[in-house]
Protein backbone atom coordinates (compact mmCIF):
# COMPACT_ATOMS: atom_id res chain seq x y z
CA UNK A 1 0.00 0.00 0.00
CA UNK A 2 1.58 2.90 -1.28
CA UNK A 3 2.26 5.91 1.66
CA UNK A 4 -0.06 9.11 1.21
CA UNK A 5 -0.44 12.28 3.73
CA UNK A 6 -3.03 11.89 7.01
CA UNK A 7 -4.01 15.05 8.96
CA UNK A 8 -3.51 13.93 12.52
CA UNK A 9 -5.14 15.80 14.80
CA UNK A 10 -4.73 15.59 18.65
CA UNK A 11 -6.66 17.40 21.10
CA UNK A 12 -7.15 17.38 24.88
CA UNK A 13 -9.92 15.84 26.08
CA UNK A 14 -11.50 17.41 29.32
CA UNK A 15 -11.19 14.17 31.26
CA UNK A 16 -7.65 14.89 30.52
CA UNK A 17 -7.05 12.76 27.48
CA UNK A 18 -6.50 12.84 23.78
CA UNK A 19 -8.83 12.50 21.24
CA UNK A 20 -7.48 12.14 17.69
CA UNK A 21 -9.20 13.19 14.06
CA UNK A 22 -8.34 11.79 10.87
CA UNK A 23 -8.12 13.05 7.64
CA UNK A 24 -6.53 10.90 4.67
CA UNK A 25 -4.89 13.40 2.04
CA UNK A 26 -3.19 12.60 -1.33
CA UNK A 27 -0.98 15.80 -1.30
CA UNK A 28 0.74 18.24 0.42
CA UNK A 29 -1.05 21.41 -0.04
CA UNK A 30 -4.61 19.68 -0.23
CA UNK A 31 -3.64 18.20 3.71
CA UNK A 32 -1.95 21.77 4.23
CA UNK A 33 -5.35 23.44 3.53
CA UNK A 34 -7.49 21.55 5.62
CA UNK A 35 -5.05 21.73 8.55
CA UNK A 36 -5.36 25.56 8.60
CA UNK A 37 -8.68 25.71 8.28
CA UNK A 38 -8.97 22.67 11.01
CA UNK A 39 -7.02 25.09 13.17
CA UNK A 40 -8.65 27.92 12.90
CA UNK A 41 -12.11 26.39 13.67
CA UNK A 42 -10.58 24.58 17.04
CA UNK A 43 -8.83 27.57 17.88
CA UNK A 44 -11.95 29.54 17.41
CA UNK A 45 -13.77 27.23 20.10
CA UNK A 46 -11.01 27.64 22.37
CA UNK A 47 -10.01 23.70 21.90
CA UNK A 48 -6.77 22.49 23.03
CA UNK A 49 -4.56 21.29 20.14
CA UNK A 50 -1.63 19.00 21.18
CA UNK A 51 -0.45 18.58 18.07
CA UNK A 52 -1.48 19.41 14.42
CA UNK A 53 0.34 18.10 11.29
CA UNK A 54 0.48 16.13 7.73
CA UNK A 55 2.44 12.75 8.20
CA UNK A 56 3.25 10.36 5.59
CA UNK A 57 1.40 6.77 6.71
CA UNK A 58 -0.96 4.44 5.05
CA UNK A 59 -3.28 3.68 6.94
CA UNK A 60 -7.15 4.80 6.08
CA UNK A 61 -9.81 6.20 8.66
CA UNK A 62 -13.55 6.78 7.93
CA UNK A 63 -14.51 9.72 7.33
CA UNK A 64 -14.82 12.24 9.99
CA UNK A 65 -18.23 13.13 11.60
CA UNK A 66 -18.29 16.57 12.34
CA UNK A 67 -21.85 15.80 14.81
CA UNK A 68 -20.62 12.60 16.33
CA UNK A 69 -22.81 12.40 19.17
CA UNK A 70 -21.02 12.75 22.50
CA UNK A 71 -21.79 8.89 23.16
CA UNK A 72 -20.55 7.60 19.92
CA UNK A 73 -18.33 4.64 20.25
CA UNK A 74 -14.36 5.12 20.38
CA UNK A 75 -11.20 3.45 19.35
CA UNK A 76 -8.45 3.51 20.56
CA UNK A 77 -5.12 3.75 19.14
CA UNK A 78 -1.15 3.96 19.77
CA UNK A 79 0.64 6.71 17.66
CA UNK A 80 4.04 6.65 16.97
CA UNK A 81 5.63 9.97 15.20
CA UNK A 82 9.02 9.46 13.65
CA UNK A 83 10.09 12.22 11.69
CA UNK A 84 7.50 12.95 8.86
CA UNK A 85 6.21 9.15 9.61
CA UNK A 86 3.13 7.98 11.41
CA UNK A 87 2.36 4.65 12.57
CA UNK A 88 -1.68 3.83 13.86
CA UNK A 89 -1.62 1.13 15.74
CA UNK A 90 -5.31 -0.18 17.31
CA UNK A 91 -5.35 -1.29 20.90
CA UNK A 92 -7.67 -2.62 23.43
CA UNK A 93 -8.22 0.54 25.15
CA UNK A 94 -5.61 3.83 26.68
CA UNK A 95 -4.34 1.58 29.89
CA UNK A 96 -3.26 -1.61 27.87
CA UNK A 97 -1.82 1.17 24.79
CA UNK A 98 0.36 2.93 28.04
CA UNK A 99 1.18 -0.46 29.12
CA UNK A 100 2.72 -1.98 25.82
CA UNK A 101 3.96 1.62 24.79
CA UNK A 102 8.07 1.20 23.71
CA UNK A 103 10.51 1.73 26.19
CA UNK A 104 12.19 3.78 24.08
CA UNK A 105 9.66 6.23 22.73
CA UNK A 106 8.21 6.81 26.59
CA UNK A 107 11.16 9.12 27.14
CA UNK A 108 10.25 10.78 24.09
CA UNK A 109 6.24 11.48 25.04
CA UNK A 110 6.00 13.90 22.33
CA UNK A 111 6.75 10.73 19.79
CA UNK A 112 3.87 8.30 20.98
CA UNK A 113 0.64 9.21 22.03
CA UNK A 114 -2.45 6.72 23.27
CA UNK A 115 -5.49 8.14 22.50
CA UNK A 116 -9.22 7.96 21.24
CA UNK A 117 -11.43 8.31 18.28
CA UNK A 118 -14.43 8.47 17.03
CA UNK A 119 -13.21 7.63 13.80
CA UNK A 120 -12.35 3.73 12.80
CA UNK A 121 -9.61 2.51 11.18
CA UNK A 122 -10.91 0.75 7.34
CA UNK A 123 -7.22 -0.50 7.05
CA UNK A 124 -4.33 -0.54 8.54
CA UNK A 125 -0.65 -0.40 6.79
CA UNK A 126 0.74 -3.22 6.06
CA UNK A 127 4.60 -3.91 7.08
Amino acid sequence: MPEALILVVLTATSAGGVSAAFVNHLNAPGCKEKGELVRSILESQNVEILRLGCFKGSEKFEKFNHGAAADAPRYAYRLTLSGNHVIVDPVKDVTSCKKGATSALIKKPDKQHCVTSTQKMLRKAQG
